[in-house]
């Protein structure tokens, strides 16, 4: 068999694991930083577009840039995305969890 693969290992957080933006290639390298505390994840994203986190868990808040954008995610399995609006600057993705 001829030919090449791309494999991605991404880590696993505390509540979620960030995809980055998933209507790119390489869409994780959008993502500057990513931190978390025991119930938050929150990512610094320097490019607009689709962005993706799978949980077991569902978000109780998604913002971004502070506004509450929760209605607007998308769930598919366990796979959660939200459309980032085209900005020039970067945009900050806040997700909210329940605490256990």
């Amino acid at each position: 068999m001829d030919g090449y693969g791309w494999l991605v290992i991404l880590p696993r957080g505390k509540n979620c694991t960030c995809l980055g933006l998933t209507d790119k290639y390489v869409g994780f390298t959008a993502v500057e930083t990513i931190r978390e505390t025991e119930d938050t994840m929150t990512a610094v994203v320097h490019e607009s577009g689709r962005m993706g986190w799978i949980s077991e868990k569902d978000p109780v808040k998604v913002t971004v840039d502070g506004v509450d954008v929760t209605e607007k995610v998308e769930k598919q399995e366990n796979i959660y995305t939200i459309d980032l609006p085209e900005r020039a600057g970067k945009a900050v993705l806040c997700i909210c969890f329940e605490t256990e």
